[in-house]
């Protein structure tokens, strides 16, 4: 029997590196739109809250994998996770974002890529139909 292993992208700085590659190829401007919303998932893997919004979060962004929603997760979890995430918002231009939720989890945050204004919070307590009203609101639809 033959063994297959799938990869995640899990870690912040090689979703920098290949961003970095597809926008120095010039494959940013031919035929990927730049994102107008930015939805950012403050995780850690020890956080409850983590545990019952994550699930609804993943059934819901499949629809939109094509939209102009840019998901990524600030990970707490641990030392190592949470400076990469610190690059991560560094580079994206969201330290401040980072900085002023001070590592608190179990939310997301939907943000207006122009401006960096927060437009909504979703938490443990919203249904899927309520974040797929969210996203849909924030994406246009």
């Amino acid at each position: 029997m033959m063994h297959t292993r799938s990869w995640t992208v899990r870690t912040p700085r090689l979703l920098v590196a290949i961003l970095a590659v597809l926008l120095s190829a010039g494959l940013h401007a031919a035929s990927i739109p730049a994102p107008k919303i930015i939805g950012v998932l403050m995780y850690a893997d020890w956080c409850p809250s983590c545990k019952i919004l994550d699930p609804k979060l993943q059934a819901v962004q499949p629809e939109f994998a094509q939209s102009e929603i840019l998901f990524l997760r600030f990970d707490f979890t641990d030392a190592g996770t949470t400076y990469q995430s610190s690059l991560l918002a560094q580079s994206l231009g969201l330290s401040e974002l980072y900085e002023r939720n001070g590592g608190r989890t179990g939310y997301m945050v939907l943000v207006d890529r122009a401006t960096g204004r927060v437009i909504t919070r979703i938490t443990k307590d919203h249904s899927e139909p309520e974040i797929q009203l969210m996203f849909d609101h924030v994406a246009g639809r």
